[in-house]
């Protein structure tokens, strides 16, 4: 029996060694009694106890960042888990500050928990912060872990809105919406009396254009036409962005 900690002796056991982890600065009283095979025990006192003192220094915690994103992250988003550890504060009772610089300024809040997950992070460079914190007050040396996002960028949007103007003879004005992140745009060309069938009319339009005038030919006659304009890039092409049907005499 250890006073103050344990309250009683343990079961009897053939053990003749114990030992105790973590002990806090103070003064501690073991005892230890012997029972023969008869079953008889002998009184505590003064021989079989001993009294010492535990007077070390209470050393800072420490903390180890276990889980982090890989490098470059291309979801946005992040997950960390971080173990701590300390001389005398179990681990279960130590306090964490953490942060992810630049999204985040240094709380110096302290609150329970080994994990911490964020999302939708824009691209660039991120550092994550946790620090722990033990009983006594003592810090930790700060973990860190860098890393950077690059989320690859999708398609663009569709060109919407968009329109056609007759502006002369057999000949109509596409226009459209310029979009961020394209690098081309595709227009296509229908004809109601050939029940809207859509031809493309001009696969590459240079990027940040918003119009082209399109010759109708004559074999078409004269009619309703209308047209779709779409935005494309690397990753895809947008959805379609359709004009109001134009006659064109």
């Amino acid at each position: 029996m250890r006073d103050p900690i344990e309250p009683a002796f343990s079961a009897f056991g053939a053990a003749t060694t114990k030992t105790y982890d973590m002990l806090a600065n103070g003064t501690y009283t073991f005892y230890v009694v012997a029972r023969d095979a008869a079953g008889n025990a002998e009184a505590p006192g003064a021989g079989n106890r001993r009294t010492f003192s535990v007077s070390a220094p209470d050393l800072p915690p420490s903390v180890t960042i276990a889980v982090a994103p890989s490098s470059p992250d291309t979801n946005g988003a992040a997950f960390f888990a971080w173990t701590g550890s300390d001389d005398v504060t179990p681990a279960v009772s130590l306090a964490y500050d953490r942060w992810l610089d630049p999204l985040q300024t240094d709380p110096g809040t302290f609150a329970p928990g080994t994990s911490a997950s964020y999302g939708s992070l824009p691209n660039g460079s991120y550092t994550f912060h946790v620090l722990a914190k033990d009983g006594a007050g003592n810090l930790s040396a700060p973990a860190t872990a860098t890393f950077t996002v690059a989320v690859p960028p999708g398609p663009p949007g569709a060109p919407a809105p968009a329109s056609a103007t007759l502006i002369a003879p057999h000949t109509v004005r596409v226009a459209w919406a310029n979009v961020a992140g394209e690098t081309r745009y595709v227009v296509q060309r229908c004809a109601a009396t050939r029940g809207c069938y859509c031809s493309t009319i001009a696969p590459n339009a240079a990027a940040d254009t918003t119009q082209l005038d399109d010759v109708v030919d004559s074999g078409y006659g004269a009619g309703n036409f209308g047209y779709q304009v779409q935005a494309c890039n690397g990753a895809g092409c947008s959805g379609w962005a359709a004009t109001p049907f134009v006659n064109v005499p």
